[in-house]
């Protein structure tokens, strides 16, 4: 019955509705439609018009612009001028911030800890830093840093344990699990020779470009060229081993056993003569060139496991020479 009702007078009434507030009816107009609908279409009628009328004249909210929340600026870690806002209770997160500034070279990690040392890749090879350089950069990285979050921060102000904290984070992040040589993706480095003009695999002879993934440790001042002669060489070895091409042979396999990481012959090597002046210490130079200083010790019998630690200094090397060895009588090397 209600349905009925409404479909004779529902156009009617919400016509008459629209057309109040078109013409912005005021209070006479008003109630004189609603005695007019309510006498012709009953109080069922009268009740809907009066609400459709409030809903539909009343004033609508004015939507407020939406403004998009300003987005918190990140710290600045590259040249953009902004001070870098760090945590004086978060080390190891300014170490990170550390690494990502001051670590990487062509894109690539090329600064990391091992046996007790930091190594930064040099172009060719990594080298041993002196810890007074890490040192010295991170009391940069921190007093040129804030402290605090964005917007409510200070000067950084760095203390002797903050810088600290700060280089034990980089011991965690940036230690090496391999001993040299060895690519830092796990592959073994094989026999490789860094040379100034790349990386020869002496294997294969592949000559490659040098890389921060390759982690090796030394390096040789000279360019690679498997066509090179050394006329003054061979003159010098046919002089001191005249007509022994044998031993001259065997002159060039030991020093050049001794450019490798190669020790499976486990054997060392005795050069000896009877009165001075035999070539003996030339054979040593050219060794340690061919080697590169930082592959060589020189040693001495007069210290040589005179204590725990002696043989220390032949970490990280790829020979060992004692120069010069003049045995005294009644002496047995080696004891305390």
């Amino acid at each position: 019955m209600q349905t009925q009702r409404q479909e004779w007078w529902f156009e009617e009434v919400e016509a008459l509705v629209d057309r109040l507030i078109e013409d912005k009816a005021g209070l006479r107009e008003q109630e004189e439609a609603w005695d007019f609908i309510g006498q012709g279409c009953g109080p069922e009628a009268l009740a809907t018009a009066k609400k459709m009328f409030a809903e539909r004249s009343a004033p609508k909210p004015k939507e407020e612009p939406t403004e998009e929340p300003e987005a918190e600026p990140e710290p600045d870690v590259g040249d953009g001028g902004a001070a870098l806002i760090l945590s004086k209770k978060a080390p190891y997160d300014n170490a990170k911030v550390f690494v990502r500034q001051h670590c990487y070279k062509e894109g690539v990690l090329a600064v990391y800890w091992y046996d007790g040392s930091f190594w930064e890749w040099n172009g060719r090879c990594y080298q041993k830093m002196g810890m007074d350089d890490i040192e010295r950069d991170v009391w940069d990285f921190l007093d040129e840093a804030k402290a605090g979050v964005i917007n409510d921060s200070s000067r950084f102000k760095p203390t002797p344990n903050n810088v600290t904290d700060l280089i034990k984070g980089l011991k965690a992040l940036l230690a090496v699990p391999y001993d040299a040589p060895r690519w830092l993706d796990g592959r073994p480095g094989g026999n490789l020779l860094v040379f100034r003009n790349g990386v020869v695999d002496i294997e294969t002879g592949e000559l490659m470009k040098p890389s921060p993934k390759l982690w090796i440790h030394h390096e040789l001042d000279f360019d690679y060229d498997p066509n090179a002669r050394c006329e003054l060489w061979e003159r010098w070895l046919g002089e001191v081993f005249a007509g022994d091409a044998e031993t001259q042979e065997c002159i060039e396999e030991q020093l050049g056993l001794g450019m490798t990481n190669e020790v499976k012959f486990q054997k060392g090597f005795l050069w000896i003569g009877k009165k001075g002046r035999e070539g003996k210490g030339t054979l040593a130079f050219i060794l340690e060139r061919l080697c590169g200083s930082g592959a060589y010790a020189s040693l001495s019998f007069h210290t040589w496991l005179r204590g725990e630690y002696s043989s220390e200094v032949l970490i990280g090397k790829k020979v060992g020479v004692f120069p010069d060895v003049r045995f005294k009588d009644v002496k047995w090397y080696g004891q305390n």
